[in-house]
């Protein structure tokens, strides 16, 4: 009996010592060779959006605007990397007595809608910005007959509100800040980035700068113009449509009837040293 009971230890002893020589004569030859490595390349393309942008909320470019909640402004349809976007639709100064007195009359709404803005919108996606610079020129008005009328008739604009989707109001040697979005502009301080300044257009006369860039930043341009650039992204600057006068010249007109006139928007590369 004891014989057995040991012929059994031994057996089992065996059995566990041929296990290990399997475990241990595994194949080591690669151990020597790592880490081993691979690679993955990351690839993305940007290409010129130029095709047309959809008008955004003047009081926020980050939003788009529903056209029922914005019908006095209209989209141009312009296409390009630097484009202008949406001008307003009409000046509509109603209907008026003659006064033969220097008079100035509001621009009225068209609509009922709550929105009684007037706005212009560029959108900037050059890969490099040097600037832009967006004036107005206006015609002479003239009567049914195509006949020019209303001599020396000019339409002031008032000091708007400019909007961007990376600036604000900036001191002298700031830089833009992208989490610093749709907060006014200081637009009648040399040292911000936009000027928007109250102009006055003179029917015949030479377009008027209206809104652009400052070109003098140049401690913003030359850091930044890959980044943002000057004027980078959507701008809007808008007004209030009853600030909008057009003034009539003392016996400027002393005729009946409806007169018309023609502004031209024109927006360039390029912007100014103020």
């Amino acid at each position: 009996m004891m014989k057995s009971k040991s012929a059994m230890i031994l057996l089992g002893g065996l059995l566990f010592s041929t296990a290990i020589p399997v475990l241990a004569g595994a194949d080591t030859s690669s151990l020597d060779k790592l880490p081993q490595h691979g690679r993955t390349d990351g690839i993305i393309k940007f290409i010129p959006n130029d095709k047309p942008k959809d008008p955004v909320d003047p009081t926020d470019p980050n939003k788009p605007v529903d056209p029922q909640e914005n019908p006095e402004n209209g989209s141009t349809g312009n296409d390009g990397t630097l484009t202008l976007d949406v001008v307003p639709k009409v000046f509509n100064f109603g209907e008026n007595y003659l006064t033969g007195a220097k008079t100035e009359y509001p621009a009225i709404p068209q609509t009922t809608t709550k929105q009684k803005i007037h706005y212009v919108q560029i959108n900037e996606n050059r890969s490099e910005s040097n600037g832009w610079t967006l004036s107005v020129a206006m015609s002479n008005f003239k009567d049914a007959s195509n006949v020019d009328a209303i001599p020396g008739a000019s339409i002031k604009f008032p000091q708007g509100e400019v909007r961007n989707i990376y600036y604000k109001g900036l001191e002298s040697g700031q830089i833009p800040d992208p989490s610093n979005n749709i907060l006014d502009i200081l637009t009648d301080d040399p040292d911000s980035v936009f000027t928007q300044k109250p102009i006055e257009v003179v029917s015949g006369g030479s377009a008027v700068n209206f809104l652009y860039t400052n070109s003098n930043l140049e401690e913003i341009d030359t850091a930044h113009r890959g980044a943002y650039g000057l004027g980078r992204g959507v701008t809007t600057g808008s007004w209030n449509i009853s600030d909008l006068k057009l003034v009539i010249p003392a016996a400027g007109n002393s005729a009946h009837g409806q007169f018309e006139s023609r502004l031209t928007w024109t927006l360039i590369a390029g912007g100014v040293i103020s």
